[in-house]
């Protein structure tokens, strides 16, 4: 009986066991294998041989009758499963293929046609199929060949898609559907949404990210660049009510006609560290050509400062890039000579109208410590004369800044894709110091606070087996990007300060086995840190302190230095804060964040793109070592320096990385040279040494290096074969060139092709006081640079008239 029992059990057991399994196959949809093992599955599969008919037409007729039962248990799992199709999936299937061979039916009638309207019905048909689903499912090609139609109609179809959903008239849309249809007409709605965006309420954030984005419709999406209200939205209103008093509206509707882009003004909608050039640029440029459209009959109109600035240069060559002699305003075929301005434009009389524009200048405001001068933002009033010239004097320097500027950093993207073995780009920067704080904080310390300095270098090298889990080959290579922080707590940031920080890159490199020939440095032209007389030269001299071959030092344009390290210096300052707000860390000090990085954030997330992050404090930065060396003319307009082991150092006014040569540091050998100029060999020499540190053989004569020192508007004296003078007074337009072509001057002196000369004009001594000289502008004159006998005066503004002492 007990026996009995168990046998009853065990078969209970077994049917509750399959009906679950059966239930688990219909609801996730996924056909699990209700065998044990692999032999009972093959066994149930013989036993189905067996059973079904032998020859191959019956056996398929009996599966085929099996499978039209769809009442069958069997049959309903199976099209669940998606191993055989449902009687709805089939209808399905025909309609699409019936579907699909309509429209082929009209593209095919339609691609033959050549009038406007049957390619609006093209366009249209193409946008209709072409959606985000068939890019999803990279079914492009396959949907051509089945409509018989090339890809790229395809690709167009797309775009005509995107540009619709993209448009004004999508954004007004989806304000229009907001609004009640019996509450305001489409007109009104229409005069509603266009007085919010009138320049006077609303204008750009300027942010090309900053872009808003709505949903119109089943996976279709419509975006807009977002627009800050200049006002409040209860001003904005009365202005519309005393301007439209015929229409009737709430406030509340008026506001929920407002387009979706618009917000309010926030915070974060600052924007920092812009640079002054290009910045000033644009408030001029946008008040000439404010003036030029009110006051001048049929204008000359562009669109941006940069169309202007290319219409002063001559066209550029097949790497689309201008001469350096253009650049430097020093070809006689360009200049700003070449803009026309209108004679309304030149006016200064009192009859002419007053014009309203900003610039920047310097204004003497008091604070703490009395009466200083601050760089600030300035209100003219002024005769349209005056905002032209400024413009003119704008654009005398531009040009050869906006090429910096996009330059630079384009030469950090093609070296870090192209970057060769055995190399190694580092991006130096100093983070805004951290300021310590806890989350509940006294009086004393909210006004009294402790500042950290941080020290940010984004390293770029190749992969390491043994480290990094994958090897860096030529065929193949692998760049990794780490972060490597210098924490400190004084606040002093010198040379002495990056030279430590150089150091530590070096012995970290070293102990990763990671040999390193050129090292390519990124960095911004802070004197005091990176970019002076006794920075290049204890770079010079700290080659073999750091054991590279070479040392290549590359300096972002003025105020465009922004990138990687600010955002990384960003994210530890900001992971502190939300750890102190959270309570799970007290942060008083350096140390104090040395140790909170070095066990939270030294290992990142693998959904960025930092390998690792490296930490390092630093107590106290040894500067008892002298590092000062004899001044160096023209220092500010270098944006690289080439240190060589062997003592040679070029700078030159550009970096290049798009040919080989210069990836290698033989920046002597570039292809691009006359737009990007040449390199000058120089030597530093530390004050107060007498001998130069140069080697004897390499030593260039007196007159190759004062020729060198020369550069525009510097004053200086040349040789001269005349009985009644010793030497001639000259004033610059350029620093030291090579002829590409034979030249001669307006004096009547030629040169040859491929001699070293400066160009710049005579002074004439005054007839009447010996010692006063007048400077001759209407004759360009051409000297040989080994003429040169002494550097009078280095000076950017000289006047017409200047007095020489004996």
């Amino acid at each position: 009986m007990r026996k009995r029992k168990s046998l009853a059990q065990k078969r209970w057991r077994q049917k509750k066991h399959n009906s679950q399994i059966r239930s688990e196959n219909t609801e996730d949809g996924n056909l699990r294998s209700p065998f044990n093992n692999k032999m009972q599955k093959c066994r149930a599969v013989r036993k189905l041989k067996r059973n079904l008919p032998t020859s191959p037409t019956k056996r398929a007729a009996t599966i085929a009758a099996f499978l039209k039962n769809a009442n069958s248990p069997t049959v309903k799992l199976l099209q669940n499963c998606k191993i055989i199709p449902s009687p709805e999936e089939k209808e399905s299937a025909t309609l699409q293929l019936s579907v699909l061979c309509d429209i082929k039916e009209s593209v095919s009638k339609l691609k033959l046609k050549r009038c406007d309207k049957a390619r609006e019905a093209m366009d249209f048909l193409t946008a209709s199929f072409s959606g985000e689903n068939v890019k999803k499912s990279r079914a492009k090609s396959s949907l051509a060949k089945k409509l018989g139609l090339p890809i790229r109609r395809i690709s167009k179809g797309y775009k005509v898609r995107t540009k619709i959903l993209h448009s004004e008239s999508s954004s007004f849309t989806y304000t229009k559907r907001k609004t009640r249809s019996d509450a305001l007409s489409d007109d009104t709605r229409k005069r509603v949404y266009d007085f919010w965006c009138l320049g006077e309420n609303s204008h750009p954030t300027g942010n090309k990210n900053d872009v808003k984005r709505v949903r119109i419709g089943p996976k279709q999406y419509s975006s807009h660049v977002v627009h800050i209200l200049e006002k409040t939205q209860t001003e904005i209103y009365a202005d519309f009510i005393s301007k439209n008093p015929e229409i009737r509206i709430s406030q509340r509707l008026f506001e929920a006609c407002k387009p979706y882009y618009i917000r309010p003004a926030r915070q974060k909608d600052r924007v920092t560290c812009c640079g002054r050039y290009h910045l000033e640029m644009k408030y001029v440029f946008k008040a000439c050509m404010s003036f030029r459209k009110t006051y001048v009959t049929d204008p000359v109109i562009y669109h941006d400062m940069y169309e202007i600035s290319n219409q002063t240069l001559c066209p550029s060559n097949s790497d689309g890039l201008h001469n350096k002699s253009c650049l430097d305003r020093t070809c006689l075929d360009c200049g700003v000579q070449k803009l026309h301005l209108h004679p309304e434009e030149l006016r200064t009389d009192d009859a002419s109208p007053d014009v309203s524009w900003e610039c920047f200048d310097y204004v003497n405001i008091k604070s703490k410590r009395g009466e200083t001068k601050k760089l600030m933002l300035v209100k003219k009033v002024t005769k349209p004369a005056e905002l032209f010239q400024y413009m003119i004097k704008l654009l005398e320097k531009f040009p050869m800044h906006n090429m910096g500027a996009q330059w630079q950093v384009q030469q950090l993207r093609n070296l870090v894709q192209n970057l060769p073995q055995n190399h190694c780009v580092t991006i130096h920067d100093f983070s805004e110091n951290y300021r310590c704080s806890e989350r509940n904080e006294i009086q004393s310390n909210y006004f009294q606070k402790t500042e950290v300095s941080i020290h940010v270098t984004i390293l770029h090298r190749h992969a390491i087996l043994e480290l990094d889990g994958l090897e860096s080959t030529t065929e193949k290579p692998e760049i990794v990007t780490e972060h490597f922080y210098v924490i400190y707590p004084d606040e002093k940031h010198d040379q002495h300060f990056t030279h430590y920080c150089q150091k530590l890159i070096s012995d970290y490199l070293k102990s990763i086995s990671y040999e390193v020939k050129t090292m390519h440095e990124f960095c911004d032209g802070c004197a005091a840190q990176y970019k002076s007389r006794h920075c290049f030269g204890d770079l010079s001299d700290s080659l073999s302190e750091f054991c590279y071959q070479k040392l290549i030092s590359n300096f972002f344009e003025t105020s465009h230095a922004k990138g990687p390290p600010d955002a990384a210096g960003g994210f530890l300052k900001n992971q502190a804060d939300l750890a102190v707000i959270r309570g799970t860390c007290i942060i008083q000090d350096a140390k104090g964040l040395y140790l909170f990085a070095k066990e939270k954030l030294e290992t990142p997330k693998d959904s960025t793109n930092v390998r690792r992050r490296i930490f390092e404090y630093v107590e106290e930065i040894p500067r008892e070592k002298a590092r000062l060396y004899k001044p160096l003319t023209g220092i500010r307009s270098v944006h690289q320096l080439v240190s060589v082991i062997s003592g040679e150092n070029y700078i030159r006014p550009l970096s290049c990385y798009n040919c080989e040569d210069c990836i290698e540091g033989n920046s002597e050998q570039c292809d691009l040279s006359n737009s990007l100029g040449n390199a000058t060999l120089i030597y530093f020499t530390k004050e107060g040494s007498d001998n130069d540190t140069s080697d004897p053989e390499n030593e260039t004569s007196e007159s190759q290096i004062l020729s060198n020192l020369i550069t525009k508007d510097c004053i200086f004296a040349v040789l001269c074969d005349d009985n009644v003078n010793d030497y001639y007074v000259m004033k610059a337009s350029s620093k030291s060139v090579v002829l590409q072509k034979d030249d001669m001057d307006r004096w009547g002196a030629a040169y040859r092709r491929g001699t070293q000369v400066i160009r710049g004009h005579y002074f004439e001594k005054s007839p009447e006081t010996p010692l006063k000289y007048k400077l001759i502008k209407r004759k360009p004159a051409i000297v040989p640079s080994q003429s040169v006998l002494y550097i009078i005066c280095e000076s950017g503004d000289i006047l017409d008239k200047l007095y020489l002492l004996d």
